[in-house]
């Protein structure tokens, strides 16, 4: 480093500061503008809260991609070791058919 460069005078702090000031507020104003712009169904969730309002309304009015039923019963304690090559197999489409729709899903 240069002794010009270490001995540089520190801009007015008045103006800085404004400036600053100045500058956050119009950053704040742009983006709540473009947020008033997005429709409610496409806007993300921010909090943990609208996050599980958004994912218990989805899951509320859909049955269970895996098991199929409206009343999940994925937890019931299934035995996956005891099913019939018939089950297994059925099975086994199933969580293929889950994976491919999430995968075809629209993200956003």
């Amino acid at each position: 480093m240069t002794a010009q460069m270490m001995t540089r005078p520190r801009p007015d702090t008045a103006a800085a500061t404004d400036a600053e000031r100045r500058l956050g507020q119009h950053l704040l104003d742009v983006v709540r503008r473009q947020d008033a712009a997005i429709p409610a169904e496409r806007r993300a969730p921010r909090t943990v809260a609208e996050m599980r309002a958004r994912l218990a309304e989805r899951m509320a009015d859909d049955a269970c991609g895996l098991c199929g039923y409206w009343r999940c019963r994925c937890g019931d304690e299934i035995e996956v070791t005891n099913l019939t090559d018939a089950e297994r197999e059925d099975l086994s489409r199933k969580v293929k058919e889950v994976n491919r729709r999430s995968e075809e899903r629209p993200r956003g």
